[in-house]
This record gives C-alpha cells, sequence and structure tokens, in this order.
C-alpha cells in the first residue's frame, strides 16, 4: 500500500517473496521515525536479528516495553553475539548494557530464538533468561534452483580448473571486524610457505582494524598476494565463493555460520575456528574446525590442501555439494522455527489473558 511514512520513500521498499522489505537510512532510525514508522505499520510480532545494535534492536525493545508500539510478542536472535568469543570483545560495554537493561525490565517477556542448542546456553549464562524462553531453531537456507529460489546451482558456477592448482586460492568473506578476526588469518599466511592468492571480500565496519590488517599485509612474503574486493551483494556471495579452492573464516564465535552453508552449496570446503557449532568437519569432508590456540595447525591445514591433487579436490566439492543438499531439505528445522515463532504469540497471548 502507498502508505505515507514521515522520512520513508515507500517506492524504495522491495518486494522479496511474500515479504516487503525496506533498507532504512540514517535519517529513518530517528526515535521518532521508528515511532511513526511502526505505527503505521500492521505486525502480529517483532523479530529483531541482534541484541547489541542499538537502532535496530535496543530502541525498538525500549519504544515497545514502554508503551510507544502496539504491545507485540518480541522475538530477539542474538546471532552469536553472547558467545564466549564475542562477548570478551569490549565486554565492559555489553556487560553494562546487559545490566542496565536487566534492571529497566526491558526484556522481561521476550523470547529469545538461539540458532542452536549452544546458542540457547550463551543466552542463558548472560542474560539469565528462563529456560522456557529459549528456544533453539536452526537458521533456514533457501533451496538452489527451487521454484521462485535466486539461488543459482551450484553447476553453473565456474569452479577453479582443475589444471591450475599452483596457487591455492583462498576467500576471507564477510564484515572486517575483530570478531571475523581477518588479522588472524594474515598471521596465518605469514607462517605459509605454498603460493597462496588471498582475496577479502567483506565491509570495513571499523577503520582502525582494517588499517591495524593492512599493515600485517604490507609485511607479507612475495609468495602471498592478496586482494581486497569490497563488500559484495548477497546474490553473489555463492559464485564468488565458488571461485575459490577453500573458505577461511576463524571466527572469534558464531551462533550458526550461515556463510558456511553458503560456501558448501557452492561446493567449497571451508576452514574455521572450533568456535562454531560446525565441529568434526574433517571427518564429514567438509572443512576442517580447529581451536585458534593452534595457529601453526591452519597452516599446516593450508599446505596440505595445496598438494591435493585435482581429483581428491573434486571428490570434497561434490561431498559439500551432497551435505548442501541434504540440509536443504531438512523439514525438522522448518518445524522448529514454526514452534519458536508459535510459542512468542502463544506467551504474549497468555500474558494479555492473565
Amino acid at each position: 500500500d502507498k502508505h505515507s511514512y514521515p522520512g520513508i520513500e515507500v517506492d524504495n521498499w522491495n518486494q522479496v517473496g511474500r515479504a516487503k522489505v525496506y533498507y532504512a537510512s540514517p535519517s529513518a532510525l530517528s526515535w521518532y521515525q521508528l515511532h511513526r514508522f511502526m505505527a503505521q505499520t500492521k505486525y502480529d510480532l517483532i523479530y529483531l536479528n541482534s541484541f547489541f545494535a542499538f537502532n535496530f534492536s535496543l530502541k525498538i525493545a525500549i519504544l515497545n516495553k514502554f508503551g510507544f508500539l502496539t504491545r507485540s510478542p518480541l522475538v530477539i536472535a542474538p546471532r552469536g553475539e553472547f558467545s564466549p568469543g564475542a562477548y570478551k570483545l569490549k565486554s565492559w560495554k555489553k556487560k553494562s548494557l546487559v545490566a542496565f537493561v536487566r534492571l529497566l525490565g526491558i526484556y522481561k517477556d521476550v523470547t529469545w530464538h538461539g540458532s542452536t542448542e549452544l546458542e540457547v546456553g550463551d543466552i542463558e549464562n548472560v542474560i539469565r533468561a528462563h529456560r522456557n524462553r529459549c528456544l533453539a531453531a536452526p537458521n533456514l537456507m533457501e533451496i538452489p534452483g527451487s521454484v521462485g529460489s535466486k539461488v543459482t546451482p551450484a553447476a553453473k558456477f565456474p569452479f577453479p580448473s582443475e589444471l591450475d592448482n599452483r596457487v591455492l586460492r583462498v576467500c576471507f568473506l564477510s564484515r572486517i571486524s575483530p570478531k571475523k578476526n581477518l588479522d588472524y588469518v594474515l598471521r596465518v599466511m605469514a607462517s605459509v610457505t605454498v603460493p597462496i592468492q588471498l582475496n577479502i571480500f567483506g565491509p570495513q565496519e571499523d577503520r582502525v582494524y582494517w588499517d591495524e590488517c593492512q599493515k600485517l599485509i604490507d609485511r607479507l612474503p612475495s609468495h602471498i598476494n592478496v586482494s581486497y574486493h569490497g563488500a559484495v551483494e548477497h546474490i553473489q556471495v555463492r559464485a564468488t565463493l565458488a571461485r575459490h579452492d577453500v573458505f577461511f573464516l576463524p571466527t572469534r564465535g558464531e551462533n550458526f555460520g550461515h556463510v558456511f552453508l553458503e560456501a558448501w552449496t557452492a561446493g567449497v570446503p571451508v576452514l574455521i575456528s572450533d568456535q562454531t557449532p560446525w565441529r568434526g568437519l574433517e571427518d564429514l569432508q567438509l572443512g576442517w574446525d580447529l581451536p585458534l590456540s593452534d595457529q601453526q595447525g591452519f597452516v599446516r591445514t593450508l599446505e596440505a590442501l595445496a598438494m591435493l591433487n585435482g581429483a581428491r579436490r573434486a571428490e570434497i566439492r561434490q561431498r559439500c555439494l551432497q551435505f548442501s543438499r541434504e540440509k536443504a531439505d531438512d523439514r525438522g528445522a522448518l518445524e522448529l522455527n514454526q514452534r519458536l515463532f508459535s510459542h512468542a504469540l502463544g506467551s504474549q497471548t497468555s500474558i494479555k489473558t492473565s
């Protein structure tokens, strides 16, 4: 509908499947604009995709709590923000904020979404939320090639040629921030003895951090070639990953790691830390998960991968593709997500009638 939203251009709404999506500019994120925008939007439930994001989470939770919005069930997905590795970054600020919002009772009746049981435990440890308020429901993924899907089947991607294995093509694709640990990637590269082409994709969230990474890049040996390509549109992520031999993301913490699934749907193994729910990857032939304390383990893995012949690399690719198809067809994941939202709506109904 052509509503009139103060400060918001309605023509900028995007139709994504059955959803209407608005990409907000800073001018639309003031307290007043958020209130006006949501007051003129019909909804049954509010889903916040972060805990610490001030504009896209905390502001809305406060408005909802103190009656400036139509009182609605609130579901919050911290998206790994409470994992030990992520939570300890600037921990004094995060702990202070958690204590403040707990004191005000802003999140008293919230339903918490953890992508795994592991994340549910992290939420309970930090927020001290009651167990029946925290539900686990895995992230849903789009099935490549399905009706209406914008995801290109992996078979159409130009995989690296088996005849050109002299240089290992390594991809880092993520936000450039301390949590995603690009500096660790570069420290690993400094010890690798085989030729590497490292391609870095992602927005520079922290300019000071990027400057530190740039200094590490400048000191790398000549057989390590690094290229920074900026941010990548979501629809280009899988095609970008598919042009590489391995996806390297030694994150300090992930609640799920949807981008790992995107790598597997592109037929690319992953090299990650042990700070995610994805474990035992080497046995599954999907990649490698190593502790961050074992920097030389990452070095050895990259050097061993560079030595694999084309047939072995193709075998790993096929296993990644097979696994991604199995995950996409997981009906249990859909049922768990339906249960999450039904629980939130039911909880709100009981609150209103009690």
